[in-house]
Formats: C-alpha cells, sequence, structure tokens
C-alpha cells in the first residue's frame, strides 16, 4: 500500500497566517469601537444630566464613580438593603426627562422586588438609603435600559426616578 502524503506550499501557509491576522485586527478595531460609544454615551448621558439639573434648579445631586446621580432626600432609619440579598417594598415613580411617567406604584399598593433583579442603577442607588427613606436619581442609560430601550422608554435614555423605600426583607 502506497501512503499518500500532502504537501502544504509554504505560500498557503503565508497567505492563513496574514488571513489571521487580519480577522484579529479587525475583531480589536470592532471591539474598540464599541468601547468608544460606550464613552461616548456616557459623556452625552452626564451632560444630559448636568443640564437637566441646572434648568430645573433640582438643587445638589451626588454623582458615583459610574456616573449616576443621587439626591437622598430622607436617609431613613431601619435596614439598608443589599444589592445581592434584598427584597424591597417601594413606592416610585419613574419618569423620561420630558415628564412622561412611564412607570410608577400606585400610591397606596407599593411593589416588592428582589434588588438583584433591577436595573444596574437602582441596585447602586437604593442600597444608599434605609428603610424609612426616600431618594432621587437621575440614572444614565448604561445604568438604566441602554441601547435597546425597552417599552416606553426609547433607547439611550436618561431616566429619572423618585424611590421610597419601605421595608427590606432578607432573601436566599
Amino acid at each position: 500500500m502506497i501512503k499518500a502524503r500532502y504537501f502544504v506550499p509554504f505560500s498557503f501557509i503565508c497567505i492563513m497566517k496574514k488571513i489571521v491576522f487580519l480577522m484579529l485586527m479587525v475583531t480589536i478595531a470592532v471591539s474598540a469601537c464599541k468601547k468608544r460609544e460606550t464613552i461616548d454615551q456616557d459623556l452625552i448621558d452626564d451632560e444630559i444630566i448636568r443640564t437637566h439639573i441646572e434648568r430645573n434648579n433640582l438643587g445638589v445631586y451626588e454623582k458615583t464613580s459610574t456616573g449616576l446621580y443621587l439626591q437622598v432626600v430622607t436617609p431613613g432609619t431601619g435596614q439598608t438593603p443589599r444589592a445581592d440579598s434584598s427584597n424591597i417594598t417601594i413606592n416610585y415613580v419613574g419618569r423620561l426627562l420630558t415628564g412622561k411617567i412611564f412607570d410608577a406604584s400606585p400610591p397606596s399598593a407599593p411593589r416588592s422586588f428582589d434588588l438583584k433583579d433591577l436595573i444596574e442603577g437602582w441596585k447602586e442607588g437604593i442600597p444608599t438609603i434605609k428603610e424609612g427613606g426616600r431618594i432621587r436619581m437621575l440614572v444614565p442609560s448604561r445604568l438604566g435600559y441602554g441601547q435597546g430601550g425597552v417599552d416606553g422608554i426609547p433607547p439611550n435614555s436618561v431616566i429619572y426616578f423618585d424611590i421610597e423605600l419601605i421595608t427590606v426583607k432578607k432573601i436566599n
């Protein structure tokens, strides 16, 4: 029996290396563009938030390292929620910066949620108050509903929340 040997020309190997290198460079370039889009949107959101605060005389807000703007109206005196292990009962109103309400709890019927299941802005902001506390938050799009948006909230929207924390319960 004769064994066949396959010979791969050196030029073919060089071409394949160039193709793999080119594919790697394209991947890096696309990744860099996506990161830049995020950075650019963060800058846009920050400008929108600062302008909104100034134009509407909303008082003093604290900006966190993630770009979330917080105004603690009442710090509260009860338990402090943890983003990873708390069920919270709250009254809240969520608005677009146009003033349009996109979601709210009825005043006489607060809602309960596991904090870990909510948007990043809530996971970061709500633990800054205790039971009985109230907070206002201006949430940049990256910490809210992002580039996709959701029903009633356009993509890349900065959103405003007024939240009263009623109770905190530990979850497993």
